[in-house]
């Protein structure tokens, strides 16, 4: 077994790390170490996008790239690209059969992470990627940071279908690993940030998705992430943009998982916002959102905006309410099936 760091130069890695990294300086030296530190019996090499940062990002990428020619290759634009397009350019050049994903300000904590997955997938040649869990960690003003959580499947198991992944997001980008084959980046994906979700998804569409049930990756909260800088209403109109593009894709397929879905991140957005004072935001989010979900489920529907508009102990009486009815109903029914089956013997 031999750490990334001390191999030699191959043309033909096992696996490409690819790393887009932007106005990362406080974070880009870690997730570069942790890509160094890995144990493996295989060559890897680690690709870096800097998308022309304004803080000292590129010299910090430079330095470790003159250090480690052997391992590292960097693309160095000459202007700023976006998400998109550095993600589609780190993607375009990696060599390796299998492509691990790993952003500037995140880090990987297993040093066998490439191993284990590796043997994963020439295990299972079936599987189109694998994940793992990963640790949440919240970074303070003064640069301490906290453990506030795990990014990981409600349910585990040993891999994942497509209807899965649309109907929840069991994996962060920074635990997976894909087959170079089955990497493919849309154009209609450049409008939306959510791309790694559209990325699981269409990989799910080619083959299974495997799970190793260890925390293999750190994922930072920090303001100026592209995802958590966002505000709640932000994040809610990513979400449906993302869901529409998905619903486009599929054709229509899996719109009632992908509505599910979107009703969840909507209502618990209303509530976040409402629990921090700012009702009127959270009707916002009903108003326009409850369209969307009134035909699939129009009782949730109902019970939501009596949250949002009246307060959350009326939604939990609502939910008793309909629930009490349900049982009530298929009681009914059960009797009257009882009586009827009376009748034909007797």
């Amino acid at each position: 077994m031999t750490r990334v760091a001390e191999q030699t130069g191959c043309d033909l890695p096992t696996v490409s790390v690819a790393t887009i990294t932007y106005n990362h300086e406080k974070f880009i030296a870690k997730a570069i170490e942790s890509v160094l530190m890995q144990e493996t019996d295989f060559p890897v090499e680690l690709v870096i996008g800097e998308d022309c940062s304004t803080d000292r990002t590129r010299e910090i990428v430079m330095d470790y790239a003159a250090r480690y020619p052997d391992v590292i290759r960097v693309l160095l634009p000459e202007r700023n690209r976006g998400l998109y397009q550095n993600w589609k350019a780190v993607s375009a050049v990696c060599r390796g059969e299998y492509i691990a994903y790993l952003e500037g300000d995140d880090y990987w904590v297993h040093p066998q992470k490439l191993l284990k997955q590796v043997r994963l997938m020439d295990a299972n040649p079936h599987y189109s990627m694998c994940g793992s869990a990963a640790q949440l960690v919240a970074m303070a003003p003064d640069d301490s940071e906290k453990n506030v959580g795990l990014i990981c499947p409600k349910i585990t198991k040993s891999f994942y279908e497509l209807a899965d992944i649309l109907d929840d997001y069991p994996m962060h980008t920074s635990t997976v690993m894909l087959r170079r084959s089955f990497v493919f980046l849309p154009v209609w994906m450049e409008g939306t940030v959510n791309m790694d979700n559209c990325v699981f998804a269409l990989c799910a569409e080619r083959g299974p998705i495997g799970y190793l049930p260890e925390i293999t990756s750190c994922y930072r909260l920090h303001h100026n992430a592209v995802w958590t800088g966002k505000s709640h209403v932000e994040r809610i109109n990513c979400w449906r943009k993302m869901y529409d593009l998905l619903d486009t894709h599929f054709n229509g397929r899996y719109r009632r998982i992908l509505r599910r879905r979107e009703f969840r991140d909507s209502a618990m957005v209303s509530r976040q916002l409402v629990e921090h004072g700012m009702s009127r935001e959270a009707r916002a989010v009903y108003s326009e959102s409850a369209p969307r979900f009134a035909g699939l489920m129009p009782l949730r529907v109902i019970g939501w905006g009596l949250a949002v508009y009246w307060g959350y102990g009326i939604r939990s009486a609502w939910h008793r309410l309909t629930m009490y009815l349900a049982m009530r109903s298929r009681l009914k029914a059960l009797i009257q099936r009882f009586q009827s089956i009376k009748v034909n013997q007797g």
